[in-house]
């Protein structure tokens, strides 16, 4: 469905289809071993932690919302890394090198975060910053050796995650002893809201889907259709946004399942009695999806507002559509719509230019992984500007005091929001909504929006 529930899965995983599901052929060596000295790094920090705490604490820097100065974000001074000191190492997995590929340009994403800090914001106060990656070819033992390799690996302290979505327990097991944090961009698996300690800045299947009923009750709709890709995982997806239709008080015309290899997707519409509906949602925004449901509602003449996810905004949706976007329609998404026009997609736009990555800015990977090392370096920044060791229970701590904002994401953080509903890491419960009229967005309710009052998640 929207941002990271976008049906496409794997062994029962609900995966993302997100940006474009783009399957880029990179080559994929696992690399855990980095030649760094403890005890270096240490000392290196030692040395330079009283500097933090003189600056400004990156919490306040960052209170401005879009974040556009990622300097500022991360609370360094500008400039480059000091070579010369113990390079900060961050985790990275993602599922990538087999024949499923999800997003293996999250990837790049996380890359190019690091060579950002490295020459623009000066490092993690001062000190450059080391990626260390490994990926999982679509088998669960080497999400087990993923695991394994962070969890050993002294020098790193917390891991961010792409689009993993085979093998998550099994990474996430090896990985538990340690209490590493765990920063996702996107609860793909039900694993990946309990994992101690472990951050969902974005969104995940029981928190992106609820708001469309608050759109439904801005519209002052009474009845919706929901039509929807039947497919392993998809299911609790569905029941979410149900309970939010619920927790609203609108009612279903119909809720229809179609066949996963359906193009032709008249019937299915037909079915969902949209003619009594005031607005019909069909959340699963995958790229061919888009023009199906588009030309199904074109073939039937179809006047009711429609509500989707992204990447149904994509401009190759618009290609294959005659060059423009449906007008009216509704986009959902845990991560920002993407515009080159706006102060921060034209600064994230600069960015991936100036290190040869300018196709991809308008990837929602890509923007969450980049956000992700950002947040994670973020957090280090701050638990040395409090003159505390740089280590997994203080950058854990660090992480469960932020309140936001996320460059893309929302401008506020609650982590442990459902906690009480049995799912500890998610950290934010709003989504991006846009309409799309004669040419350009334009935010609906305020641009983010969270679930329905007295909403409860419905977990596997």
């Amino acid at each position: 469905m929207q941002h990271g529930s976008k049906a496409v899965r794997n062994n029962n995983v609900t995966l993302a289809k997100r940006g474009q599901l783009r399957r880029r052929h990179r080559g994929v060596i696992p690399h855990l071993a980095v030649a760094a000295v403890m005890s270096a790094m240490l000392i290196g920090f030692a040395q330079s932690a009283s500097d933090a705490a003189s600056r400004t604490n990156a919490s306040a820097a960052a209170s401005n919302y879009p974040v556009t100065n990622y300097a500022s974000y991360v609370g360094g001074t500008g400039g480059k890394a000091n070579q010369k000191l113990a390079p900060v190492d961050i985790g990275w997995i993602n599922q990538q090198g087999g024949s499923a590929d999800v997003a293996p340009e999250a990837t790049t994403g996380a890359e190019v975060a690091v060579k950002y800090m490295n020459a623009e914001t000066h490092g993690i106060d001062g000190h450059p910053v080391r990626l260390v990656t490994c990926y999982i070819p679509d088998t669960v033992s080497s999400a087990t050796t993923c695991g394994q390799g962070m969890a050993n690996n002294k020098n790193v302290i917390a891991i961010g995650t792409g689009a993993v979505g085979v093998g998550n327990q099994a990474l996430e097991t090896a990985l538990a002893p340690t209490k590493k944090p765990l920063v996702f961009n996107f609860a793909l698996a039900p694993t990946d809201a309990r994992y101690n300690p472990g951050f969902v800045l974005f969104g995940s299947s029981y928190t992106t889907e609820p708001p469309y009923a608050e759109l439904a009750v801005d519209l002052h709709v009474k009845k919706v259709a929901l039509l929807y890709r039947q497919e392993p995982g998809v299911q609790i997806e569905i029941d979410n946004i149900l309970a939010g239709l619920k927790a609203a008080h609108v009612a279903t015309t119909a809720v229809v399942g179609y066949d996963v290899n359906a193009s032709d997707l008249t019937s299915a519409l037909e079915a969902s009695r949209y003619q009594g509906a005031g607005l019909i949602i069909w959340p699963e925004g995958s790229t061919a999806g888009c023009s199906n449901i588009y030309l199904a509602v074109k073939s039937l003449h179809v006047t009711t507002p429609l509500a989707t996810a992204v990447p149904c905004n994509d401009p190759q949706v618009a290609a294959g559509d005659g060059g423009s976007l449906p007008n009216g329609w509704y986009y959902l998404s845990a991560t920002d719509v993407y515009s080159p026009h706006t102060a921060e997609g034209a600064k994230f736009l600069k960015v991936m230019t100036q290190f040869g990555e300018k196709q991809l800015a308008g990837d929602a990977w890509d923007e969450d992984s980049f956000s992700q090392v950002l947040t994670i370096a973020k957090w280090y920044y701050n638990v040395l500007a409090a003159k505390k060791p740089l280590n997994a229970a203080n950058v854990a701590a660090a992480g469960r005091a932020y309140k936001g904002p996320l460059p893309f994401g929302a401008p506020h953080l609650a982590c442990g929001i459902y906690k009480s509903s049995g799912l500890p890491n998610l950290c934010s419960n709003e989504t991006r909504i846009v309409r799309y009229l004669n040419g350009s967005f334009h935010p609906i309710l305020g641009g983010w929006v969270g679930e329905p009052k007295g909403f409860k998640p419905v977990s596997s």
